[in-house]
C-alpha cells in the first residue's frame, strides 16, 4: 500500500495536483517511519523531490533526492540508489556544475553496470550528454547522445528520443552547425507533437 501511495504522489505531481501530492506525501512519510520501512521513506523523498524538481525549486528538490539516496543506500536498494544518483547529477546540471554532476552520473552507470543491467535502464544517458556540452566536449555529448538514441529506437521510449534530439540540436547549435541543429530540431519537435 505504501509503495502505491509513493507512486501516486509522483502521479499527482506529473497531473499538476500538487496539493494532493503533498497531503498524500506528508501522510505516506508518516506512515512509513512509523512501519520503519525505509524503502517506502526513499521513495517518498524521491518523488517529493521530482515534484520540487519540475518546480525548478532545485536546492530543496536536491535536500531530497540526497535524503533518498541516503535511505536507499541504508535499505541496500541498489535500483534505488541508481536513481537517486541519477536525479542529483541533474541537479547539478541545472546549477551548471557539470564536473559534479558528470561524477554522480558516472557513479550511477557504474553501479547499473554493477548490477548487470542493460546501459540507459536507469541512468539517463542524455544527462550525461548535456552535461558534456556544458564542459563544451562536444564530440563526446555527440557519443553518449548517439548512444542514447540506439537505446530509445529499440526501446521505442519516444519521450526521451525528444531530448535526445534537442541535446544533438544544440550541440551541433554551439559547433556553428546550423543546417544540422535544425535537422535535429525539427527532429525533436515532431515527435515531441
Amino acid at each position: 500500500v505504501i509503495d502505491a501511495k509513493a507512486s501516486l504522489v509522483k502521479q499527482y505531481g506529473n497531473a499538476g495536483k500538487r496539493n494532493q501530492a503533498i497531503d498524500l506525501y506528508k501522510k505516506t512519510l508518516i506512515e512509513s517511519i512509523k512501519r520503519n520501512y525505509l524503502d517506502g521513506i526513499g521513495s517518498l523523498y524521491n518523488n517529493y523531490a521530482c515534484l520540487l524538481y519540475n518546480e525548478a525549486a532545485y536546492d530543496s528538490a536536491m535536500h531530497y533526492f540526497e535524503k533518498s539516496l541516503l535511505m536507499r543506500e541504508k535499505d541496500n536498494d541498489k535500483i534505488g540508489t541508481i536513481i537517486a544518483l541519477n536525479n542529483i547529477g541533474s541537479i547539478y546540471y541545472a546549477f551548471s556544475e557539470y564536473k559534479k554532476g558528470l561524477e554522480y552520473l558516472e557513479k550511477a552507470a557504474k553501479k547499473e553496470a554493477e548490477a548487470g543491467l542493460e546501459e540507459g535502464t536507469y541512468v539517463s544517458i542524455n544527462n550525461i550528454g548535456y552535461i558534456y556540452i556544458g564542459l563544451k566536449l562536444y564530440r563526446k555529448s555527440f557519443y553518449y547522445f548517439k548512444k542514447a538514441e540506439k537505446i530509445e529506437l529499440k526501446t521505442d521510449d519516444v519521450s526521451s528520443l525528444v531530448f535526445t534530439y534537442d541535446g544533438m540540436a544544440t550541440a551541433y547549435q554551439s559547433i556553428k552547425r546550423p543546417d544540422s541543429a535544425l535537422i535535429y530540431s525539427f527532429k525533436s519537435l515532431e515527435l515531441a507533437k
